[in-house]
């Protein structure tokens, strides 16, 4: 079931005490990773290599700036991935299946009483994993959600100094794709209701039970390898590169576009056309509150109505 024993979105108010601690700690030891990177592009510096002193300050007012917003963008990441899930799965008709999971599991406990065997015992304990296996999956997202919240402050600070920025990025790789956990199983789920499964799972043997709790058992399992497979560094790398592209050549299209005529009969490109409409009307808005706030012209314009009132 979804969120019964946990609840990420509450993560927050159970940690953050943990959190101050180790916001507090990141924030004593800032000053000494500055200093320590300020010393290595130094280092550097000396051994004829080319410093960069600009990256290691921006860097480091990047991640005071983080720091103090932390909180807010990790639990959007977070809660960003639940809602994803929620609009992907529909929980009233999984509900109804884990309730008829629920009722095979019962009568399969009657059965035991009378006649065991050893398909029996498999089929009943496919079937109690098969219930709890969310219950369980939750938990384990959940205890790492909440390392990684607390850690957090620490490996940013610590992403300041070059070679610590390796973990800083592991760091975000690992929170996206225990965040993204929830998305990979919801899909696996409604997967799984799409072949009406609340429907068939009334009426059908044992060995078709058996076989959708191994099914619901592997996807929950599965679901840690197809996550991470998705959030490797290479893919990500080829997403920003591909999604950059794409905007540039959008952007090029769009500054090269030869489509809005002039009253000469020429054609001008949009960005042209946008960039003369922006200057003209600013221009225009000046010039007015220029002629609305200056006192020499306040006056001109008083004389003229009173000589055209006259």
């Amino acid at each position: 079931m979804i969120n019964i024993f946990v609840d990420v979105a509450k993560i927050p108010q159970v940690m953050d005490k943990y959190l101050g601690l180790t916001w507090g700690f990141s924030m004593l030891v800032l000053p000494f990773i500055f200093v320590s990177s300020l010393v290595y592009e130094l280092h550097k510096a000396a051994e004829g290599q080319r410093p960069d002193y600009r990256k290691v300050i921006w860097t480091t007012i990047l991640v005071v700036f983080s720091n103090f917003i932390y909180r807010l963008w990790v639990i959007k990441i977070i809660l960003l991935c639940e809602d994803l899930g929620k609009a992907i799965l529909n929980y009233q008709n999984w509900a109804a299946l884990i309730n008829i999971l629920s009722q095979k599991q019962e009568e399969v406990g009657l059965l035991n009483l009378y006649n065991v065997s050893m398909l029996d015992i498999l089929y009943s304990i496919s079937l109690t994993v098969g219930i709890v296996i969310e219950d369980i999956f939750n938990i384990v997202r959940y205890l790492f959600l909440c390392c990684l919240y607390i850690i957090g402050p620490v490996v940013l600070v610590c992403s300041i100094y070059p070679s610590l920025r390796q973990v800083f990025k592991r760091w975000c790789l690992f929170l996206l794709q225990v965040s993204f956990w929830v998305v990979i199983f919801r899909i696996f789920q409604s997967v799984l209701l799409s072949f009406n499964s609340v429907e068939m799972m009334q009426n059908v043997n044992v060995s078709i039970v058996f076989v959708f709790s191994i099914v619901l058992i592997f996807s929950c399992l599965l679901t840690p390898y197809f996550t991470a497979k998705i959030f490797e560094e290479n893919n990500i790398s080829v997403f920003i590169t591909t999604v950059l592209s794409g905007m540039n050549l959008v952007a090029k299209k769009f500054v090269t576009a030869k489509v809005i005529p002039l009253s000469s009969g020429e054609k001008t490109s949009v960005f042209s056309a946008a960039k003369n409409v922006v200057v003209s009307t600013t221009s225009f808005v000046g010039k007015t509150i220029y002629k609305i706030t200056s006192p020499k012209i306040k006056e001109k314009i008083e004389q003229q109505e009173e000589k055209r009132i006259r």
